[in-house]
């Protein structure tokens, strides 16, 4: 499919299944606890665009690159002292599309780096991952995820913070709910896992409790 039969077809979908990425309005709360923040790009990740419009994120991982990795940052944002605790962290979605390669080995997935020290800094992390539970894989498509952290099926990886690789939120919340939450990352790493090195990943959302990815505030990373 050429460059622009696939701009077309991909602007058509959206329009039609995700209007919040062509529109890229921003939603957020304020206060502890609501999730607002801003998100960035890392890695090898760069906006898709059609006609100079953003309609995603690309984010590719190449096993043969200096940098085999791409995300998306979310950093949460509180007033004064409060904070944004993991207890406070309760709606983690993505729409995406799987271009190259597919999901496998351990990517995508969100990790969220907790600071429970009180030192601002991430000390550990609980990983939630995409795709068909229980192994995580999946070919190539358009998914909706859906809130993650309400589902059963065992895709929370706890073993930082003393739980289990096949774990729930709930179990998570139970172990390290009073954590402060320091970011919230989307992650595609596992080029080396596919035949051809190469693990791409369109993203056209991605929310946060109640904060949307603004598309139209994001940059290239440096």
């Amino acid at each position: 499919m050429t460059n622009l039969c696939r701009g077309l077809a991909l602007t058509a979908m959206l329009c039609c299944l995700v209007p919040e990425a062509a529109s890229a309005a921003p939603s957020s709360e304020s206060g502890s606890g609501s999730g607002s923040g801003q998100f960035s790009l890392f890695g090898d990740a760069s906006l898709w665009t059609f006609w100079r419009i953003p309609l995603g994120v690309q984010l590719t991982s190449d096993a043969a690159a200096d940098e085999p990795f791409a995300g998306i940052s979310f950093e949460p944002k509180v007033k004064g002292n409060q904070t944004f605790t993991l207890d406070d962290l309760t709606s983690l979605s993505t729409i995406l599309w799987v271009t190259e390669g597919g999901i496998g080995g351990g990517s995508p997935r969100f990790s969220i780096g907790l600071d429970e020290d009180g030192d601002g800094e991430a000390d550990n992390s609980v990983f939630v991952y995409v795709g068909d539970a229980p192994n995580f894989t999946q070919g190539t498509g358009l998914i909706f995820t859906g809130n993650l952290l309400t589902k059963t099926d065992l895709r929370v990886d706890t073993s930082q913070i003393g739980g289990t690789f096949y774990d729930t939120y709930e179990n998570a919340i139970e172990l390290a709910g009073d954590a402060a939450v320091v970011s919230v990352d989307l992650v595609v790493d596992s080029g080396w896992s596919f035949e051809e090195g190469v693990q791409s990943v369109l993203v056209f959302d991605v929310q946060v409790n109640k904060t949307k990815l603004n598309l139209r505030k994001l940059t290239a990373p440096n």
